[in-house]
């Protein structure tokens, strides 16, 4: 809407091929990520088939939509996972799902940082006092973080701890797959820059990418609108893209969620349906 109140227009082809490379890259995105999470949940002992990974995390997506907190895409996340395997411990499912979100942090530090410090796509003055605030109170809220959850959860993170050392082929298997879902779904959102003509490159794509999702942490979003679509936007601007290049951008990314949650609704659907049948049947 505010792209259209400004009445600014970007050049495209009318070709729309590039776009639909760019819808079936991000749908192909989704095997990396399901594959990421069966490797981790197997560190926890828990071996979920490939397919039905895929299912949860789709429909996962499809309630992020429409649950008003992140949040909703876990919760949906332990339930999926839950009924799937009824006798498996509740609170190790719940340590597999928060080991998920440890790896994918993680490698979106690395890629985020790793990318900065080689291509240096922004140029951020600020000064060493400020950076110094910043630095020691990012350090004070992680150490009351941890605290409070050692506190709640010592012996369940001792043994998730213990797990991980142990399958360290599982863990790295699952940044593997976690690096490799990152560059696909840039190159989706690239496809569509190279529609419109954006001059931007693959790898500050993919920056904007890694350092947006950061912001996932903010526990907030609005019919899947949340900080990651500001944060995307704001770094797209600080690479040198104007306001309508920035918006089209983060809009794609958008767009190619929610055609990944239509699929998870897909699959939603025709589980209720079965479910349905099934008890038709037995009536």
């Amino acid at each position: 809407l505010y792209w259209v109140s400004q009445e600014q227009t970007l050049p495209m082809d009318s070709n729309p091929l590039l776009l639909m490379a760019g819808a079936i890259l991000a749908l192909v995105s989704l095997l990396p990520f399901a594959l990421r999470l069966r490797e981790v949940l197997k560190v926890v002992d828990y071996d979920a088939p490939p397919v039905d990974s895929l299912r949860i995390l789709t429909q996962s997506m499809f309630y992020y939509f429409f649950v008003p907190l992140s949040v909703g895409t876990e919760v949906s996340k332990f339930a999926k996972l839950g009924n799937l395997r009824p006798q498996y411990p509740k609170s190790k499912l719940a340590s597999g799902i928060v080991l998920d979100h440890i790896v994918g942090l993680a490698v979106l530090i690395i890629i985020s940082l790793s990318l900065y410090i080689g291509i240096e796509p922004i140029i951020v003055e600020i000064k060493q006092t400020t950076v110094a605030l910043i630095a020691a109170g990012s350090v004070l809220l992680m150490t009351g973080a941890a605290v409070y959850v050692l506190k709640k959860r010592k012996h369940q993170l001792q043994q998730m701890l213990v797990l991980a050392l142990v399958r360290k082929k599982q863990l790295a298997l699952a940044i593997f797959y976690s690096l490799i879902m990152h560059a696909v779904i840039a190159a989706a959102v690239f496809a569509g820059a190279l529609h419109w003509h954006i001059e931007i490159s693959y790898l500050q794509v993919l920056f904007v990418m890694t350092g947006a999702f950061l912001f996932q942490m903010v526990p907030f979003n609005v019919i899947g609108v949340s900080a990651i679509e500001f944060a995307g936007a704001g770094l797209y601007l600080a690479v040198g893209l104007s306001v309508a290049e920035a918006l089209s951008l983060v809009s794609l990314r958008y767009c190619y969620r929610v055609l990944i949650a239509l699929v998870g609704g897909l699959w939603e659907f025709a589980d209720g349906w079965r479910t349905q049948q099934r008890k038709g049947a037995t009536n």
